[in-house]
């Protein structure tokens, strides 16, 4: 009877503790704020959250528009990063979020704004793994 008890608890602690494992991948990390004033205050708002590595950024001024990347992969193991992007609104005078998902990218990411109206992020291999327009967001034309 000892023995039953023992291998019925050890069983649902080795299931617990896979079911809490993989709950960050199957959910976008909801630290990130939908908005923002500034850049510092959405970096701020993850930091926290991260685990260990570093957050990753990359900022984009092109076409009168104002784009914002971050990045990290909180994961020891496993190589998917957690992504957020973000567009300036002139007229709020605001950050505000178009991206935040789960990216399975081989370890890192990386972001970039070529001629054109999109937002690019490919994985460590240089593959696309998510491309967004950028055409509606709002410009300011100086």
């Amino acid at each position: 009877m000892r023995l039953r008890t023992f291998v019925v608890v050890v069983s649902l602690i080795g299931v617990s503790t896979v079911l809490w494992a993989e709950q960050p991948a199957s959910q976008p990390d909801r630290t990130s704020p939908a908005n923002a004033t500034s850049i510092d205050e959405i970096i701020k708002a993850i930091e926290p959250s991260k685990g260990f590595g570093q957050i990753q950024t990359a900022e984009f001024r092109r076409w009168g528009r104002r784009v914002f990347a971050l990045w990290y992969c909180p994961f020891s193991g496993r190589g998917d990063c957690f992504l957020f992007a973000y567009y300036y609104d002139y007229p709020k005078e605001q950050w505000t979020r178009f991206i935040a998902r789960l990216v399975p990218t081989g370890g890192d990411l990386s972001a970039e704004m070529p001629p054109g109206e999109e937002l690019i992020v490919r994985d460590g291999d240089g593959k696309v793994a998510v491309k967004e327009s950028v055409a509606t967001f709002p410009r300011k034309i100086e």
